[in-house]
């Protein structure tokens, strides 16, 4: 499993949310170029049980060449996800709720999950 490393990944309310992941050839900073036949199933799965999928979606290939695939989620998609506030003296900090897998089936990198750990929505 890939782990990605963000400060902070959010997806952000009231509005339409666009994200562009790059995915790297295995051991290399080298992007991936993306086969036609490649698969990518992005999942947002809740920290609380780690089991219960809350949104699925087959991502599109933004730049085959590049390795770049494309993750958009519309304001009334974020609006059925789940946002949690810390308390009135902590400034009402956002906590993560989700965790982020794509599942993904490629010729040059074969299966593999990539994964972000944290995923706020606020």
């Amino acid at each position: 499993m890939a782990v990605c490393s963000l400060p902070r990944f959010v997806i952000s309310r009231n509005v339409d949310n666009e994200f562009i992941f790059t995915i790297k050839e295995n051991g290399t900073t080298t992007p991936m170029e993306i086969d036609p036949s490649d698969t990518f199933l992005l999942k947002l799965v809740l920290l609380e049980d780690n089991e219960t999928v809350a949104f699925t979606q087959n991502l599109e290939v933004e730049n085959a060449v590049d390795g770049r695939l494309r993750f958009f989620i519309t304001e009334e998609e974020v609006d059925n996800l789940i946002s949690e506030r810390g308390p009135k003296p902590d400034r009402y900090y956002l906590k993560p709720v989700y965790k982020l897998y794509i599942e993904a089936n490629t010729v040059v990198n074969g299966v593999f999950v990539a994964s972000i750990g944290q995923v706020y929505v606020g």
